[in-house]
């Protein structure tokens, strides 16, 4: 049997990413998330981790709860970039 990914992300769609900041000192990791509930996981700094060693692309698929939960951080995301954060910190200029 094949390791080769059966999902389809495309790389294309509506969705978001998340990257971790800091360290970078043995890769980063990241989750794309689409709104079609295909998510990929991208994991090369598996340093600190307890069961996973090496680097690896996971794909996956959300569950129903997990989906509207995403799409909703969609949702907040697009306002927040449109509207600007609602808790943003503001910053005297001098």
């Amino acid at each position: 049997m094949s390791n080769t990914s059966k999902l389809n992300v495309g790389g294309s769609g509506e969705g978001f990413g998340i990257t971790r900041l800091g360290g970078h000192q043995h890769g980063s990791n990241s989750l794309g998330v689409w709104l079609s509930g295909a998510i990929r996981l991208g994991l090369s700094d598996t340093v600190s981790f307890e069961n996973y060693h090496g680097v690896g692309v996971v794909d996956a698929k959300l569950s129903r709860d997990e989906l509207i939960d995403a799409k909703e951080i969609h949702r907040q995301l697009c306002a927040a970039s449109i509207n600007g954060p609602v808790h943003e910190v503001p910053v005297k200029r001098r």
